[in-house]
């Protein structure tokens, strides 16, 4: 299992965050705070996970949170993705894969894409 890491971008019409490794439990409920804390500006959120490895219902919620807080505030919120993320897996399991906007990574690039 590897660590998760994660890096934030901020431009000023958009937050990208970057997240790889393992999303689970506790290291999930602290990007869900630090999440939280970005999310209240009012600009887009890009969360490009096509590095994850792992992922649990702590990190789903971590996801759906940072989703919520940032329409809340009026940003959309973009999850770049590959179709062997274990995202898709996990959501697929509990129904929920109509939850998240997702951009394929195959398709677009997110740091081109990505508003300044």
């Amino acid at each position: 299992m590897q660590k998760l890491s994660y890096n934030i971008q901020s431009k000023p019409y958009s937050t990208y965050v970057s997240v790889s490794g393992s999303l689970t439990s506790d290291d999930a409920i602290s990007l869900r705070e630090t999440l939280a804390q970005i999310c209240h500006n009012g600009k887009d959120l890009y969360i490009d996970v096509k590095d994850l490895n792992e992922i649990d219902i702590y990190g789903l919620s971590a996801l759906l949170a940072a989703r919520q807080h940032t329409e809340n505030h009026g940003g959309e919120t973009v999850v770049f993705i590959n179709n062997t993320n274990p995202l898709l897996s996990l959501l697929r399991s509990i129904k929920f894969n109509n939850q998240l906007n997702f951009r394929d990574c195959l398709i677009m690039d997110p740091y081109i894409s990505i508003a300044s």
